[in-house]
């Protein structure tokens, strides 16, 4: 948490590659609201959002970073699979947009 505010950043979209469990990682950043009990999307400042899932966050003087994980590589249902992610992302909830 942030404030009074929990942030969730990426996800699982549909499933692709012919997996039989959802491998298509989603790049969304959405906000809950403990005070008001509103979740709300977010078109953040910073680093540009990245599809990634199975990864970890940690704040640090009111900035979440981003890191490990994986990304997911499909073309045409066929692909290299799951792609770890060797990045750190950054997110300052004081410079976002909703």
């Amino acid at each position: 948490m942030i404030g009074s505010n929990l942030y969730l950043q990426g996800g699982d979209g549909s499933s692709g590659c012919g997996a039989p469990f959802e491998q298509n990682p989603i790049e969304e950043l959405w906000r809950y609201s403990a005070n008001n009990r509103k979740w709300t999307q977010l078109s953040p400042g910073g680093d540009p959002l990245v599809k990634l899932k199975r990864h970890v966050a940690a704040e640090v003087n009111g900035t979440m970073y981003v890191f490990s994980g994986w990304g997911f590589a499909c073309d045409g249902d066929v692909g290299p699979g799951q792609l770890w992610n060797r990045d750190v992302y950054s997110f300052d909830p004081r410079r976002s947009r909703s």
